[in-house]
């Protein structure tokens, strides 16, 4: 049998329905309202992140490229066969190694690149040292040594014979830098031991100013107290050095 609604019953069922529809209508509604708010808000961050992070990366990489400076060549010298200087079995290589090793973690830390004829106990022959840091297009060629005698102490520096302006500023820096770390001053002397005309093989191959530097003697307690506060002296030198590039290449630190 087929059930009969009154006139007020079917208006009720539709008025009902209608609410039901319109319930649905608003539901669907938000729904979509949501979905575009939260579409609009993502292209909104890939838009910025293209935009800022994008700069971001290359401001980044903008700042890593200033702070590329040059390229620092570091001799520690001897090394293998070659003990150098031998004092009570204090060997020179030894201590030149640790030393350069050293100012070599200091130089990177402040943005330089740094080369080094050897980092471990090994003989290298002492033109191709020269030639290494030709060939690598190096700013400053650094040798790093230690005297030994049967008396005497403090650091003396040589630079080539032809003693420009530019050696002369990176060997009174380095001994300035030796000074405060405790070292008497001997002297930066152009040419080899008694003949200025000269030249020791550290400052005739390398074509860019170079030194050869004898940090105290091995046969001295005091400058062997001296030398063993490694990391204190490393970080003098390493600055002295970053100030004598400054002043030679000074086109460098043009922003």
């Amino acid at each position: 049998m087929n059930q009969r609604y009154s006139d007020e019953e079917i208006r009720r069922l539709l008025r009902e329905r209608r609410r039901r529809n319109k319930r649905k209508k608003i539901i669907i509604r938000c729904t979509m309202l949501a979905a575009a708010v939260i579409i609009m808000l993502a292209c909104c961050f890939f838009v910025l992140s293209l935009l800022f992070g994008g700069d971001n990366e290359d401001s980044k990489n903008s700042k890593e490229s200033k702070k590329n400076y040059g390229i620092i060549f570091l001799d520690p010298g001897h090394g293998g066969v070659d003990s150098g200087t031998d004092a009570g079995g204090r060997y020179e290589k030894d201590d030149a190694l640790k030393l350069s090793l050293a100012i070599r973690d200091c130089l990177e830390a402040e943005g330089y690149k740094v080369l080094m004829s050897r980092t471990e106990d090994v003989d290298i022959d002492r033109e191709e040292r020269g030639r290494m840091a030709n060939e690598a297009g190096a700013d400053f060629f650094i040798s790093i040594h230690r005297n030994q005698a049967s008396e005497g102490d403090g650091a003396e520096i040589w630079i080539p014979k032809e003693n420009t302006e530019d050696q002369q500023i990176l060997g009174n820096t380095l001994m300035e830098a030796f000074v405060e770390c405790g070292f008497a001053e001997r002297s930066v002397t152009p040419g080899v031991y008694k003949n200025p005309n000269d030249d020791y093989y550290e400052n005739s191959i390398p074509n860019m100013p170079s030194c050869l530097a004898e940090v105290g003697f091995t046969s001295s307690t005091k400058d062997n107290e001296i030398f063993d506060r490694i990391d204190q002296n490393a970080k003098i030198i390493a600055e002295s050095i970053i100030k004598a590039h400054k002043k030679v290449y000074p086109d460098r630190y043009t922003e």
